[in-house]
């Protein structure tokens, strides 16, 4: 990763508005005049800033990633289920992150709760994998 990664404060340099401004432009927020917004996303593509992802999981308080679990992804019926849910998902701004249980209770139970990411990364999970027996406490379904 280079050392020299541009910042926010860097773009809205570049586009002559304060690091807030900026901010609510690449964000898309209401109360920036077209012609501010339009000089930010040019300031930012000239100096190829990209939004710092931990920083922003950091001051919003959400990944905007939803973890889907679903069997297998060879089936037809998974595959097009999985097919549809990333595609409604990245249409609403979010991002999927897709696993798959092979019809096994431990893996199923990995991906809910062993996995290092679920209680701390998804917004939320989207659940549709049998084989789960009656072992898994209904906690762990609800996040608790």
């Amino acid at each position: 990763m280079s050392q020299n990664r541009t910042t926010l404060r860097d773009v809205a340099a570049e586009a002559g508005v304060s690091p807030m401004t900026a901010s609510n432009a690449l964000h898309g927020k209401s109360g920036v005049r077209e012609s501010t917004r339009l000089r930010v996303l040019a300031a930012a593509n000239k100096l190829d800033y990209r939004i710092n992802l931990t920083a922003s999981m950091l001051k919003s308080g959400r990944s905007n990633i939803i973890h889907i679990i679903v069997n297998e992804f060879d089936s037809p019926f998974y595959s097009k289920l999985t097919q549809t849910l990333s595609n409604e998902i990245v249409a609403r701004g979010l991002t999927p992150f897709i696993e798959q249980t092979h019809y096994s209770p431990d893996a199923a139970e990995h991906a809910l709760s062993g996995n290092p990411f679920s209680e701390q990364l998804f917004d939320g999970e989207i659940l549709h994998a049998t084989g789960l027996g009656t072992n898994m406490p209904l906690s762990k379904l609800n996040g608790g």
